[in-house]
């Protein structure tokens, strides 16, 4: 269980950084267009005003900043982890025999 979620925290950093550098020098329109493919849909299917605000508003949250985005990620693979791990050890477990 521990293997699996150190490995899921390294991952967790990495992609952390990746988006970082994804949204900020790969492609930093990503997140607008993202956001304008959204409303549209929402417009679409008749969603209320308020609720396409709140929508978009966790978009934005996408650009936080670098401390942000590796947070996210590695609280994201620290928990993946955690459930991996478990499910995991779940199935691996070894039953002792009776008689040691």
């Amino acid at each position: 269980m521990v293997i699996a979620i150190i490995m899921l925290l390294i991952s967790g950093l990495a992609s952390g950084v990746f988006n970082y550098v994804f949204l900020t020098y790969i492609d930093p329109e990503f997140v607008d267009s993202m956001k304008d493919g959204m409303t549209k849909f929402m417009e679409s299917n008749n969603i209320p005003d308020d609720q396409i605000a709140k929508g978009t508003a966790k978009l934005d949250e996408m650009r936080k900043g670098f401390g942000s985005s590796v947070l996210t990620g590695v609280t994201n693979g620290l928990v993946s982890g955690l459930v991996l791990g478990l499910i995991v050890s779940a199935f691996t477990k070894r039953n002792a025999s009776e008689f040691e």
